[in-house]
């Protein structure tokens, strides 16, 4: 997890952690182990106000492009 640590602190700034044995856990138990792993890499903190910390992410396949603009 330090190799983790030391790329989110700087570029690219993001780390993708693979091969882990999904098939062979529950949902929870997914839950709860990366839970563990980001622990490792630093303190938790509630990413909205009402305290919510950990977001089930789904990737749909779709293929999405977009434009980003600034307006000042």
């Amino acid at each position: 997890m330090y190799d983790v640590r030391r790329r989110l602190d700087g570029p690219p700034m993001f780390a993708v952690v693979d091969r882990l044995p999904a098939e062979a856990a529950t949902g929870e138990e997914l839950a709860q182990l990366y839970w563990l792993l980001a622990n490792l890499v630093a303190r938790p903190v509630a990413q909205k106000l009402d305290g919510s910390m950990f977001y089930p992410v789904l990737d749909s396949r779709v293929d999405v492009h977009f434009q980003i603009g600034l307006r000042w």
